[in-house]
């Protein structure tokens, strides 16, 4: 999680994006689903800021369900927080869970 965090910091957002896919396998393997929101975040950001909308925003909505389901409030609010400040409310209008404000 933290790599694929930093990789996208850095603007290198192949790297964070396949940084993240490994992490999300790991997490399936695993079974750490406490860190796969987080990286579904990740993915979600690094494919919108590198140009693929569709799929970044699938990979957020993912992630926001995700959050919800597994009760991490703080972590959505987080995640609620930066996707307004980088992308704006009209993105978390498109993405966030149905209930949230």
């Amino acid at each position: 999680y933290n790599l694929s965090l930093w990789l996208g910091r850095e603007h290198r957002y192949q790297d964070a994006l396949a940084v993240a896919e490994q992490g999300l396998s790991c997490c399936l393997h695993y079974g750490r689903f406490d860190l796969f929101s987080l990286l579904l975040c990740n993915k979600g950001f690094a494919l919108l800021l590198s140009g693929q909308p569709a799929a970044g925003k699938q990979a957020l909505k993912q992630a926001l369900f995700s959050q919800q389901m597994l009760g991490q409030r703080s972590w959505l609010a987080l995640s609620q927080s930066d996707i307004i400040a980088t992308f704006g409310e009209a993105v978390w209008n498109e993405v966030r869970p149905a209930d949230s404000p």
